[in-house]
């Protein structure tokens, strides 16, 4: 376990070791946010599908997040 304070601005510096365990490179964005147990959440930053919400196998596409599924039922739309 590592404890940082926070500084007169709130805020904190996340350690080496952890940036470089979870591959966070400098200018990275991250999110946090509070869970159901009231606990604090820090992540990567993942922006979701601009669809459907969905986090997983996102896709870019002119500076849109799009999921896989949205992609092929948009596919089925056109055709």
């Amino acid at each position: 376990m590592i404890v940082r304070k926070t500084d007169q601005l709130g805020r904190i510096v996340l350690p080496k070791s952890t940036r470089k365990h979870f591959n966070i490179d400098t200018g990275e964005s991250l999110e946090f946010f509070i869970d159901a147990n009231n606990q604090i959440v820090l992540r990567k930053y993942n922006p979701s599908c601009s669809f459907c919400d969905s986090y997983e196998d996102n896709l870019i596409f002119k500076n849109k997040n799009l999921c896989r599924t949205c992609v092929s039922e948009i596919k089925e739309i056109k055709s």
